[in-house]
């Protein structure tokens, strides 16, 4: 999510300074077309550019995944490799449902990754939308000492005790 966060601040402070160097340098155009053609202009020239570049660089990346949970394990393939996770390795897992930062967050004792759901390319026009975590895999998780938070966004935190 870091990274996530400085791409897209990093495009609104270049495309605001580029948008600004270009209502200064073109002054008195910019007076002449008006506020609504100024900013429809800028939008179309500089903002939906940057925008669709942003997209592109986070979804280059995009890999099929399939996640399986069992009684004491969380398993995991990513593209072609495969993840088994017993719960009593895992030392954190945030699971957020919905909107672009959909998203698993996994540490456990051999494995560290991110994937952001709500950003990647989904097949056949599917939601951008993770399924919420299954109450038996939630109560396994206790019983393997993890304990579990909610926030007000809909964030479901896995942490150990």
């Amino acid at each position: 999510m870091r990274t996530l966060t400085l791409l897209i601040v990093v495009a609104v402070a270049v495309g605001g300074a580029l948008s600004a160097s270009a209502m200064i340098a073109l002054g008195d155009l910019a007076e002449r077309i008006g506020p609504r053609f100024l900013i429809l202009g800028i939008g179309l020239l500089l903002a939906l550019p940057t925008y669709l570049v942003l997209l592109a660089l986070v979804r280059r990346r995009t890999v099929d995944i399939r996640l399986s949970a069992g009684p004491d394990m969380l398993g995991l393939r990513i593209g072609d490799v495969t993840h088994d996770v017993a719960l009593g390795d895992i030392r954190m897992l945030r699971w957020r449902t919905d909107s672009d930062y959909a998203r698993i967050e996994l540490s456990a004792r051999e494995l560290d990754f991110v994937l952001n759901v709500g950003l990647a390319r989904q097949p056949g026009g599917a939601a951008r939308q993770l399924p919420p975590l299954p109450a038996r895999l939630l109560d396994a998780a206790e019983r393997f000492g993890l304990r579990v938070s909610r926030s007000r966004r809909g964030v479901v935190t896995l942490t150990r005790a």
